[in-house]
């Protein structure tokens, strides 16, 4: 896999939407509202620098960490429980 750009044309939302990805797991926002828009089920995870307030302005509760967001993906027996937004 070859990105030209993070976002936008030939960025991260666009490969996962050519390969079938249907869930992502990033602390990125602009990545993660791109993939959002296009159908795919984010799962926002904070970081350092950001904080995604974007998420949570739309009702949404990011994950602490890369460990919760997969162990609530994993344990998710209904996935609008679990405040993530497709």
């Amino acid at each position: 896999m070859t990105l030209t750009h993070w976002t936008g044309r030939g960025g991260k939302a666009e490969y996962y939407q050519r390969v079938g990805v249907d869930v992502v797991i990033d602390d990125n926002a602009a990545i993660c509202k791109e993939c959002l828009e296009k159908g795919m089920l984010v799962l926002p995870v904070v970081s350092h620098t950001e904080r995604h307030a974007w998420y949570w302005a739309l009702g949404g509760r990011p994950f602490r960490d890369l460990r919760s967001a997969i162990l609530a993906l994993l344990s998710a027996g209904n996935v609008d429980s679990m405040h993530i937004f497709r």
